[in-house]
């Protein structure tokens, strides 16, 4: 099996460093200045996750990671509470608690 690479590769690629690069700042940001940023950095780190996946199945490479085919909506599962999260972290000016675990019931059922 061979592996493509052509635009749409080159895309997923590219969204998948910035997706990255920006955890890595808005995280750093997150921890030092505003802590509710925190959970805008995980659904960001797991959305470029997702994309990593999208990337391994678009460029054939998910032959070689076979067990990250369904990660992919895994990661998705997690993306989905930390914006909603993030924004009640921000208007309400509050941080992290225990009952904001009940959002990751979805994950733990798939």
């Amino acid at each position: 099996m061979e592996i493509t690479f052509d635009f749409i590769t080159f895309m997923h690629l590219t969204a998948l460093v910035l997706g990255f690069v920006s955890t890595a700042v808005i995280l750093y940001f997150g921890i030092k200045v505003n802590p509710a940023n925190q959970p805008l950095a995980i659904g960001q780190l797991s959305i470029s996750l997702a994309i990593f996946v999208s990337f391994s199945l678009v460029s054939k490479l998910i032959v070689h990671w076979p067990f990250m085919y369904r990660m992919g909506n895994f990661f998705a599962l997690i993306f989905i509470p930390m914006a909603y999260l993030y924004t009640v972290f921000d208007t309400l000016k509050r941080v992290w608690k225990w009952y904001g675990l009940l959002h990751a019931i979805p994950l733990v059922l798939y």
